[in-house]
């Protein structure tokens, strides 16, 4: 069974009239997360125990695998444990460059995280990159020439 919710959530273009609505939306997709998470446990579980029983079904008949193919039985107590990764909040790529801009303009962040964080490079290389932004910035920006009065 696929939760409504769940579909929805597969898109990260989801426009928000408040902090509020997206705080209701990311309530609803965690809370659809949880349940997506037990099912797969229980899926999990279920085709853990068909692979036990066919397993020691073949292992105690002579019809199923030769001799050489053949593992030893699993014992019912055997228990199956499968973890997870934690769902995490996922942000667009216009969401991360925002929220950079935010944090640089009020003093939160230098240049040189700013590109770190954005393009996932180290600090070496964005320093390099900081360099030549600053060759263009400079090159590309006329010169200003203040000429005083003309002398007679």
């Amino acid at each position: 069974m696929l939760f409504r919710s769940v579909s929805q959530s597969r898109y990260c273009n989801d426009q928000y009239k408040s902090g509020f609505e997206r705080l209701l939306a990311m309530v609803d997709r965690a809370e659809a997360t949880a349940e997506d998470k037990v099912l797969f446990e229980r899926v999990e579980q279920e085709y853990f125990n068909l692979v036990r029983d066919w397993n020691n079904y073949l292992y105690t008949t002579s019809d199923g695998l030769s001799e050489e193919n053949k593992i030893s039985a699993i014992g019912d107590d055997v228990q199956l444990s499968v973890k997870f990764h934690e769902p995490m909040q996922v942000m667009t790529q216009a969401e991360k460059e925002e929220s950079i801009q935010r944090r640089l303009e009020i003093g939160l962040m230098s240049r040189k995280n700013a590109i770190v964080e954005l393009y996932g490079v180290d600090e070496e290389k964005a320093e390099e990159m900081m360099s030549e932004i600053d060759l263009e910035t400079n090159t590309s920006q006329p010169i200003e020439v203040s000429v005083g009065e003309p002398v007679v």
